[in-house]
């Protein structure tokens, strides 16, 4: 399930929005007040638990903005939602300002803040496009939802046959044969599917930069991610980003 962190320093708001957010979403939601917590443990609760969605409760002032402009510097694409009962018209610039671009204001915040998170979800840019890695849609069985959504919501460091092997609680030859049955490709047709996938849209749709991508991609350096870069679309990334206007995916 999609990982929220719910950020803020009211404790009442903060426990009542994380009682309330799994009902409506079915979602895993860990809370921080950030009062309370240097940026430092910020920074290890957003690498340990793999955080994709960010719910900002509080009134916008220094604190909140200092805190909002470390997390975007350290995970560029976690997205923002700022939700309140009401936010002052002279705030809005601040927030846009910050990087902050989605609001929940007003009446039926509730209804509005899980239609909107559903929809960030069915477009987030670790979603696995099914059309694009297996054309036999009758493989995909339980089993294989399970594989899918494990990549889905996890750092992609647990993108391995180990990892995938102790989820589902098989033998990793096991699980490569079964990944070869349900998907119809071996894991490692699998993998660079995926990967060729992850780094269009990054660079192209995203527009992050080369060395952003090769970091959240966990290549040991730019060079490297350049020559894989290269191996799977058949132009290197320098090319295709300044000298073409379509995207190769």
């Amino acid at each position: 399930m999609p990982k929220a962190l719910i950020l803020g320093t009211d404790q009442r708001k903060i426990k009542r929005l994380a009682t309330r957010l799994p009902l409506l979403n079915e979602w895993a939601v860990h809370t921080i007040d950030i009062s309370l917590i240097s940026l430092v443990e910020i920074n290890k609760s957003l690498s340990e638990e793999n955080i994709q969605f960010i719910l900002l409760l509080d009134t916008i002032n220094s604190l909140t903005l200092t805190v909002v402009e470390h997390i975007r510097t350290l995970c560029p694409l976690i997205e923002f939602v700022y939700y309140n009962h009401f936010l002052e018209d002279r705030l809005f610039g601040k927030i846009y300002e910050a990087g902050i671009h989605s609001c929940i204001i007003g009446n039926d915040q509730h209804a509005n803040l899980a239609k909107y998170l559903n929809n960030l979800w069915k477009n987030h840019w670790q979603r696995v496009p099914l059309s694009k890695i297996c054309n036999d849609k009758l493989r995909f069985t339980p089993r294989a939802q399970k594989i899918i959504k494990f990549i889905e919501n996890n750092s992609l460091d647990n993108f391995t046959i180990p990892s995938i092997a102790q989820y589902l609680n098989i033998s990793e030859s096991h699980c490569r044969a079964e990944i070869r049955r349900l998907l119809g490709i071996n894991f490692r047709q699998f993998k660079q599917r995926m990967l060729q996938h992850y780094e269009s849209v990054l660079l192209f749709e995203k527009k992050l930069k080369p060395g952003e991508v090769y970091q959240i991609l966990n290549y040991r350096s730019l060079p490297t991610f350049s020559r894989s870069f290269k191996s799977r679309h058949g132009s290197s990334w320098r090319y295709l980003k300044y000298n073409s206007k379509e995207l190769i995916d």
